[in-house]
């Protein structure tokens, strides 16, 4: 079914009967709401952003006031060039709620937002670095959505690098783009929980960064001068109701510049802890196209 738009993230809102599924699209502009059936898209209103130099990074899903409604936060970032400063990925977050004309629009936290199953959890950027301050929780107030003040336990771990899987474990990325199992009380890897298996180069949304001191690549013109840094964040990692996780495993690349042709397939792989290691399988074939995004969809007890 194709998506118009140019589409960044997904998220799934609702299933409302035998094979019509409600989603929610995000791309540069806003986020649209769409039903599917019989892979037919139906659209069902949307949210556009007032800020047409924002890009969408990425969407999430949850219900994070725990009202039995889901909700959405979209994490946007606008790119500010300076000439002296570089270029500086301010983020801006809007969390959605579902209603007649498509969704309600909440200010969030000028900061990167996770919804992770019923909890909000916020992480500021900072000045000349990706992450500054602890992680906090998301919580309603009378004027949109803030972050809390009391830190969560593993508070200094980064934000997308952590995906907890219960309230004692958590998987995490490490510098190379591999996965562990790690526990949240104290953020030491579990023996056999390294996962010995490549999930291949993903790169996803990118957040610029100014240096504090910009650097010379070759020589000392202008144009030689590297004025920011460029941070990208992983894939989506979604967490099943029986604790089996997901994520995406590169194969395809897009092949030698100018000349080559997309070629490989992207997998969709679950990852499963047996108390002894880390294990991989995979639910569904690979397709020979990139896979930009994904969400679970709960059907029957599956």
């Amino acid at each position: 079914v194709p998506l118009p738009g140019n589409p960044r993230s997904l998220a799934f809102l609702a299933e409302t009967a035998e094979q019509i599924l409600d989603l929610a699209v995000q791309n540069d502009s806003g986020v649209a709401r769409y039903r599917l059936q019989n892979n037919v898209l139906q659209p069902l209103g949307s949210y556009t952003l007032d800020n047409k130099a924002m890009r969408g990074l990425y969407l999430e899903s949850g219900d994070p006031d725990g009202d039995g409604t889901t909700e959405l936060a979209a994490v946007w970032a606008e790119d500010l060039k300076g000439i002296y400063e570089g270029t500086d990925s301010q983020l801006r977050s809007t969390i959605l709620e579902s209603d007649q004309s498509g969704f309600t629009a909440s200010n969030g936290p000028h900061a990167f937002v996770r919804l992770i199953g019923n909890r909000g959890l916020v992480r500021s950027r900072g000045t000349y670095e990706v992450w500054s301050g602890p992680v906090l929780p998301l919580f309603p107030t009378a004027h949109g959505w803030e972050a809390g003040n009391k830190a969560v336990p593993w508070a200094q771990s980064n934000l997308f690098d952590i995906t907890p899987l219960d309230k004692t474990t958590a998987l995490q990325w490490t510098a190379d783009q591999q996965l562990r199992l790690v526990s949240l009380d104290n953020g030491l890897p579990l023996p056999g929980g390294t996962l010995l298996y490549d999930l291949g180069e993903y790169v996803g949304a990118r957040i610029a960064v100014p240096l504090e001191t910009p650097e010379y690549r070759s020589g000392f013109s202008k144009e030689d001068v590297v004025r920011e840094t460029w941070a990208t964040l992983p894939p989506r990692i979604a967490i099943a109701a029986d604790g089996t996780a997901y994520t995406i495993r590169r194969e395809r690349s897009m092949g030698l510049p100018l000349v080559g042709k997309a070629s490989g397939q992207d997998h969709l792989v679950a990852l499963h802890w047996n108390g002894q290691r880390l294990m991989v399988t995979e639910p569904c074939a690979g397709i020979e196209a990139f896979i930009l995004d994904f969400a679970l969809v709960h059907h029957q007890g599956r």
